[in-house]
C-alpha cells in the first residue's frame, strides 16, 4: 500500500502548526505520577507524554521509537511542533513501560536535537535516493505482480463459472469459445503466479544483502505502534478530522 505524503499527515495531525527539527536538547523530569497515569503502548498518552504536557504546556506529544514530536514555544515565542531524537535511556524506559514493567524516574531524561543526517531534510533526501534504488524498484515490481495475479484469478474464476453453465452444449460454437477463454485464463494465471514467485525472491535477496539477514525487517516497513510511520500518524489525523 502506498503511504500518504508525510508532510500532509503531519499538517493534519498537528492542526497546521509548523513542524521543525529541534536545535537544542530537551531535559525531562518525569514523576512517578506521570507514569502511573500513563497508557501502555500509546505514544500520545504514555508516561513521558504526560511529563511533557505537565512541564511544557504542550497540547500534543508523540513518543515514537526514533523520534519525538512535541509542540511548545520556541526561543522566538512562536509555538511549533519540534522534532527530537530519542536517547537510548528514554527508549529503554519506554519499552519497559510498554511491557508493563516498573520504571525508575529518579533522574533526568534527555531528548536529543537531530544530527545533520537525522533532520527531516536529510531524511527526505535519503528517501528520494532510496526510491531510485534496486530494493524500491523490486518492491514496486512485486506489488505490480500481485495485482496482475489477482486480476488473473478473477478472470479464471469468471471463465470457469461461465463454462459450467454451458456444459449441456459442449460442441456449440459458444461452448468452444468459452473453453478457449478458460484455457487462456489458466495459462495467464500460471504465468502470474510464476511472476509473483520471482518478484518475492528478488525482494528477499535484496533485503538480505541490505540488512544482513533475510529475517530482518527494514525500519521503513515496521508498522508497530511505536514506529511513528505514516500508517500510525494517518490514523491520528483521521481521528482529529472526525472530531
Amino acid at each position: 500500500m502506498k503511504q500518504p505524503r508525510m508532510n500532509r499527515i503531519l499538517a493534519a495531525t498537528f492542526k497546521g502548526l509548523e513542524v521543525a527539527d529541534a536545535k537544542k536538547p530537551l531535559l525531562l523530569f518525569p514523576t512517578q505520577e506521570d507514569f502511573d497515569k500513563g497508557v501502555r503502548m500509546d505514544p500520545l498518552h504514555c508516561g513521558f507524554a504526560n511529563t511533557v504536557h505537565r512541564a511544557c504546556g504542550s497540547t500534543q506529544a508523540h513518543f515514537f521509537k526514533r523520534y519525538v514530536y512535541i509542540d511548545h514555544p520556541g526561543d522566538d515565542g512562536k509555538r511549533r511542533v519540534y522534532r527530537y531524537c530519542i536517547s537510548k535511556h528514554v527508549l529503554n524506559t519506554i519499552e519497559a513501560f510498554d511491557r508493563g514493567k516498573k520504571v525508575k524516574v529518579s533522574r533526568a531524561f534527555v531528548l536529543r536535537a537531530p544530527a545533520p543526517s537525522e533532520t527531516m531534510q536529510a531524511q527526505r533526501a535519503f528517501n528520494k535516493t532510496w526510491q531510485k534504488g534496486g530494493t524500491a524498484k523490486a518492491l514496486k515490481a512485486e506489488a505490480k505482480a500481485r495485482t496482475e495475479l489477482r486480476r488473473s484469478e478473477r478472470e479464471f474464476e469468471q471463465a470457469t463459472a461461465i463454462a459450467k453453465k454451458i456444459d449441456a452444449t459442449p460442441v456449440s460454437p459458444k461452448a468452444k469459445e468459452v473453453q478457449r477463454r478458460v484455457t487462456a485464463a489458466k495459462t495467464q494465471l500460471a504465468k502470474a503466479r510464476d511472476a509473483v514467485d520471482v518478484a518475492i525472491k528478488r525482494v528477499k535477496t535484496l533485503r538480505k544483502a541490505t540488512y544482513g539477514t533475510g529475517h530482518a525487517k527494514p525500519r521503513h516497513l515496521d508498522l508497530t505502534v511505536r514506529s511513528g510511520t505514516g500508517a500510525w500518524l494517518k490514523s491520528i489525523a483521521s481521528e482529529s478530522v472526525a472530531q
